[in-house]
């Protein structure tokens, strides 16, 4: 089984509240460890889901992609290198 992390944007470093986009999902990424990142993008094109881009290598050192679920969530699908 893979990582699991969950990350949210700090809204207290915003200078003006009203910049702030409260829709829901706005700010939060769900990053979800996986064996093989290009396999599991695939896997969702497969059953019809749209991923924001095809996976790629980051600076940072992973490999990963994104998609959004209904309720404006990002889901991050990676693997660090």
């Amino acid at each position: 089984m893979g990582d699991f992390e969950l990350h949210c944007y700090d809204q207290s470093k915003v200078f003006f509240k009203q910049d702030v986009d409260r829709t829901k999902g706005a700010g939060v990424f769900i990053y979800i460890s996986v064996e093989d990142v290009d396999e599991k993008y695939s896997e969702l094109m497969s059953k019809g889901l749209q991923p924001s881009g095809e996976p790629k290598d980051f600076d940072w050192g992973n490999r990963e992609f994104a998609i959004k679920d209904p309720d404006g969530y990002k889901i991050i699908f990676y693997k660090k290198k």
